[in-house]
């Protein structure tokens, strides 16, 4: 399996690895079922200073994602840009729809991006219209946006815990719900 990235982008010296087609159409369309049917629970946005806004997310167990392609995918991107010792600690999915709010945040705090958090994020729908928007917004250290990643169904972005990113809200004109798939994995303590 390659798991050469389609592009990459630079924002501060880190680098942020686009992945396109990662899976067939068939894999596509069940995984995406299965983040539509997913439990989801609407909790806390982001942090404590946006407490009154909500996020619709749904927990995974990483024990029962490790033999699915994407886990697979995504822990050989880890090993080969970080090696091997790293270790998956979160799996969930958010769900957006039009009238949703999200905000810039990180991650994580960790700050050297050989050796910090990776974090990937699956676009999980099987179909999608450009002119729905849901663009993943990337920002500088000073919170100026530079650069945007568009939706598309199989599409998986890589970066650094502490890349600062905002999740795109789906235009007026959609009438799906936004599914993402986030991994993140962590150095090993050992």
């Amino acid at each position: 399996m390659s798991t050469a990235p389609t592009r990459v982008i630079e924002i501060d010296n880190k680098k942020i690895y686009i992945f396109d087609d990662i899976a067939d159409k068939d894999q596509i369309r069940r995984f995406s079922h299965s983040l539509e049917i997913a439990n989801y629970s609407c909790i806390q946005a982001n942090d404590i200073s946006t407490k009154e806004h909500k996020e619709w997310v749904a927990g995974f167990d990483i024990s029962d994602m490790e033999d699915h392609w994407l886990f697979r995918f995504c822990s050989k991107v880890t090993s080969d840009l970080r090696g091997s010792d790293y270790y998956c600690g979160t799996a969930f999915a958010n769900a957006f729809s039009y009238g949703s709010i999200a905000f810039p945040h990180t991650d994580s705090g960790q700050s050297d991006d050989a050796e910090g958090d990776l974090t990937f994020l699956y676009f999980g729908n099987h179909e999608w219209d450009t002119k729905w928007g849901g663009e993943l917004m990337l920002y500088d250290d000073q919170l100026e946006p530079l650069s945007c990643v568009g939706v598309k169904p199989g599409r998986l972005v890589c970066f650094a815990g502490d890349v600062i990113h905002k999740a795109g809200i789906p235009s007026r004109q959609c009438y799906s719900t936004r599914y993402t798939f986030s991994l993140r994995f962590y150095p090993s303590l050992t």
